[in-house]
């Protein structure tokens, strides 16, 4: 039987995953591709650190010049992280001729768009299904199952590690430090947790997504970024009481080719199929003119369930191999968009203000909403000390536009100020 060589770039948790994938599903691979599927060589940085099976199973090496020298390989996975050096290895396999698979997210939201342009220069395939959420075959269903719909919304909880917060938060009623401690230690979130727990790894991810569901390039630049750090209790039992649960969503919408993407702390009614998802799953929702509202569940991250998506898109870039089909995009849709403005963009928002617990204080408060145009829609006073009044304001619709004025008066003004603002999802 003929054989479909692979050069893996990494072993470690997702790089294992595909090599673990790859060995067991031997059956099934070669009944899709009518070849044997052979991961030939593994880079790793030190052969001496590696053990188990896997160092027995599969032929390792430190140089990427192993892989990229031979001819038999035909598909290079990049399962590293980072940026740089994952940049140069994909740049280097495209130029050596080879297809590329990577689960990057970090890269292919930075440099996605001329990684692209490349493969097709060559006529190669680039693949990156693995980059967002992990084992739900989300950027596929876009890409394929959903391309004949025009879709308004796509929102998700996109980060396993923040998810798991909360929901402990919310279930236990702990406070955030102590959570962010026990998911350090039982793995769940890195020593340095920032790029997850500010809202940067699903930043990332909804650059991505935006590009996959509407056809636009966006930087991650452009997207306002909230993270979960600022969250307190008093916040996720005055959103019980209210009927939402908090969740980190990551947003993008597009309605008459003006894109908007954000990731923030959202109120999440109860009744929404995304106040279900606990722990550390993910979870996408899609909102289409047609399919209307579709909800994507799975693991976002873990060595098997990544790794499912990666030897994916292995076995997808073999069928095109076999049929001659090579070299298309995989982010085939393009069209031209611009940033939506503030005054366009519109939601609902939960406000908690510290005020000088004196007479007139939340009068004052109400002129400042009624100055910028924006009506109440739950007004709650929380218990506090005799000096300082804590209140909490859940508003109708309104714009960002507005929002910003508001912040800005209550900024300028005495004896009030704002300790916490999120959204809240209709």
């Amino acid at each position: 039987m003929d054989k479909l060589y692979i050069g893996l770039l990494g072993l470690g948790t997702v790089g294992g995953g595909t090599a673990e994938i790859i060995l067991q599903h031997q059956e099934k691979m070669q009944a899709i591709l009518g070849k044997e599927v052979v991961v030939k060589t593994a880079l790793v940085k030190s052969v001496d650190e590696v053990t188990g099976d896997l160092a027995e199973q599969i032929p390792l090496t430190e140089s990427l010049d192993d892989i990229l020298n031979d001819p038999e390989i035909a598909i290079v996975a990049e399962l590293m992280g980072g940026i740089d050096f994952p940049k140069h290895c994909i740049e280097a396999a495209l130029n050596a001729g080879k297809h590329v698979v990577t689960a990057n997210k970090d890269l292919i939201a930075v440099h996605g768009a001329s990684l692209s342009h490349l493969a097709q220069e060559k006529g190669l395939d680039l693949y990156y299904e693995a980059a967002v959420a992990g084992g739900i075959p989300i950027l596929r269903a876009l890409s394929n199952s959903l391309v004949a719909d025009e879709l308004v919304q796509v929102r998700g909880i996109l980060n396993g590690t923040t998810n798991y917060i909360l929901s402990r938060m919310t279930q236990e009623g702990a406070d955030y430090a102590k959570v962010l401690k026990d998911a350090q230690e039982l793995g769940f979130a890195e020593a340095d947790p920032t790029a997850d727990v500010e809202g940067l790894d699903a930043g990332r991810k909804v650059v991505i997504l935006t590009k996959m569901a509407f056809g636009a390039e966006i930087s991650l630049d452009d997207l306002p970024i909230q993270g979960i750090s600022q969250i307190k209790q008093a916040d996720i039992q005055v959103a019980k009481q209210l009927g939402y649960i908090i969740k980190l969503l990551g947003s993008t919408s597009c309605q008459d080719g003006q894109v908007y993407a954000e990731v923030a702390p959202t109120l999440v009614p109860n009744s929404h199929p995304l106040a279900t998802v606990n722990a550390e799953m993910n979870a996408v929702y899609t909102v289409g003119q047609a399919s209307g509202e579709l909800m994507f569940y799975g693991a976002g991250a873990g060595a098997l369930p990544t790794g499912s998506a990666v030897v994916a898109d292995i076995i997808a870039i073999g069928r095109n191999m076999n049929e001659s089909t090579v070299g298309a995009p995989f982010a085939r849709f393009n069209r031209e968009s611009t940033w939506s403005k503030a005054k366009d963009v519109t939601g609902r928002a939960f406000f908690r203000f510290k005020l000088v617990n004196q007479t007139g204080a939340f009068a004052r408060l109400t002129e400042l909403f009624a100055k910028a145009n924006i009506s109440l829609a739950h007004v709650l006073q929380l218990p506090s000390d005799s000096e300082e009044a804590e209140v909490v304001v859940v508003t109708d619709l309104m714009t960002m536009e507005e929002k910003a004025y508001l912040l800005e008066l209550v900024e300028e003004a005495d004896q009030m100020a704002c300790a916490a603002s999120y959204n809240v999802l209709d």
